[in-house]
């Protein structure tokens, strides 16, 4: 093969990708737009602030989670102190 002919080859392989992913693009503008997407329903209730009046904590489950995620991140750290978002 000579070289114009193989830089038309290249050229037509990627204007059918363009094609090819702008057709799936419009697909799924088009299946978002008759399906749009809907929000599940909260399963575990937000952290709330502690009141001065109240002790409130952080349930097991998160602090679980926290732990897991700092060992993972941070293999041998150690987790002191956690607190909601608003009391940071």
């Amino acid at each position: 093969m000579n070289e114009p002919a193989l830089v038309l080859v290249a050229l037509n392989a990627f204007a059918a990708v363009l094609v090819l992913l702008g057709a799936l693009a419009g697909v799924l503008r088009l299946l978002t737009t008759l399906f749009p997407p809907t929000r599940a329903p909260a399963t575990v209730a937000p952290l709330q602030a502690p009141t001065p009046a109240s002790d409130a904590t952080i349930d097991a489950a998160t602090l679980a989670a926290v732990q897991a995620a700092v060992a993972r991140a941070y293999p041998g750290g150690r987790v002191t102190h956690v607190a909601p978002a608003d009391e940071a």
